[in-house]
């Protein structure tokens, strides 16, 4: 099962962050760590994992997980 869930989240990383699902993934992987499915190195693994993909996005940690982040240029009024 470690395996399958380093799996899934290079297979399905970018999805799960463009909807929003990080932390519904995290509590998933929670769960299936408190009933001895996989271990907390796993759980790990596939965290960044996901936020390697988020990096390669241009995605950014906000309040309610990752947010596309938008440079928007200053014009100088000097």
């Amino acid at each position: 099962m470690p395996r399958a869930v380093v799996s899934f989240a290079r297979v399905h990383g970018p999805l799960l962050l463009l909807r929003g699902l990080r932390h519904t993934f995290l509590l998933h992987l929670t769960t299936l760590w408190d009933f001895a499915v996989v271990d907390s190195r796993s759980i790990l693994h596939a965290m960044r994992i996901l936020d390697a993909y988020a990096l390669a996005m241009g995605l950014q940690p906000g309040a309610e997980g990752y947010r596309q982040v938008v440079h928007v240029a200053t014009q100088d009024t000097g």
